[in-house]
């Protein structure tokens, strides 16, 4: 996995972990870190938090605000908690969630934005987590559906879909998050 972002390049290179390179010259890309104690195999950079989607060690979290000497902030965070079964992190997608009426009257109008990945794995399993704050993420759900094969993740992404109401209000706008996932061939 590759992400370009200003005048630097994050490359996922397995377990050689991350190498950034510095593109001020596109033509002559030039080595400035790496980060070998963090295996990567999917990446998703959001602001200065680069997320790892890190092997056997489930997520990771790396501060890059300064790309020549980058920090990790999260060495592993291990999806499947308490199970024994492995999961194999190989794709991560992020999106941030806005603030939306909360649709429990006994709760606050209003949810916590917060920001959300989606993690795929060789298992094909898919997960769902709350990397608001990156050093302490939180698996809200593992996806269902996708556990119920055997065919490894190919891919992921988060998006925002809205469905615009009516000027005025009498029928309100429909904003989802959705998660899409591309499994190998022959799966579901």
């Amino acid at each position: 996995a590759l992400v370009v972002a200003a005048s630097h390049l994050f490359l996922a290179d397995g377990e050689n972990g991350v190498t950034i390179f510095d593109l001020s010259l596109p033509s002559r890309p030039k080595l400035v870190a790496r980060v070998p104690e963090v295996p990567a195999y999917g990446l998703w950079l959001d602001g200065t938090t680069l997320h790892v989607a890190a092997g056997n060690r489930g997520l990771a979290a790396i501060d890059v605000r300064d790309a020549k000497a980058p920090r990790v902030v999260l060495p592993g965070f291990d999806l499947n908690g308490e199970d024994t079964a492995p999961v194999f992190a190989s794709r991560i997608s992020l999106l941030f969630q806005y603030s939306r009426p909360n649709q429990d009257v006994l709760e606050a109008p209003r949810t916590t934005p917060r920001a959300l990945a989606v993690v795929g794995t060789r298992e094909a399993s898919v997960w769902l987590v709350d990397v608001t704050e990156p050093s302490a993420p939180s698996v809200l759900a593992p996806l269902g559906a996708a556990r119920s094969v055997r065919v490894p993740v190919h891919d992921v992404a988060l998006a925002t879909l809205y469905a615009l109401g009516s000027e005025g209000g009498a029928i309100p706008t429909d904003e989802r998050d959705c998660a899409f996932v591309l499994f190998e061939e022959g799966g579901p």
